[in-house]
């Protein structure tokens, strides 16, 4: 779709249930290795679909501050094979707590 385009700031664009679905299944976040998406009222259902889509392999960076993330979906961010490249998670005001840290100290390299 955009060959060269490789960093994408989706803040304050509210793309909901059917934005997030179509967004991974669009192509487009397959040659990101940059997506800052906060702002969006992205949830932990939200959260765990997009940690489950193959297509999100290239990220390195991912910015999802001020999102309702949550325990269940930051634990599905920090266990996700497809998210295994990040070098940089931006979870602020993302509502992470004892939980989902666990997850990630448990499956920390």
């Amino acid at each position: 779709v955009f060959p060269r385009l490789c960093s994408l700031d989706l803040t304050n664009t509210l793309p909901g249930a059917e934005g997030v679905r179509a967004f991974c299944g669009s192509g487009l976040l397959a040659g990101l290795r940059r997506l800052r998406w906060g702002n969006n009222s992205i949830n932990s259902t939200l959260t765990r679909e997009f940690a489950a889509c193959p297509e999100a392999k290239n990220l390195r960076v991912l910015e999802l501050p001020s999102n309702a993330v949550g325990n269940d979906g930051g634990a599905a961010l920090f266990t996700s094979p497809h998210l295994a490249g990040l070098k940089v998670l931006d979870l602020s005001y993302a509502m992470i707590g004892d939980e989902a840290l666990r997850a990630l100290l448990d499956h920390s390299p």
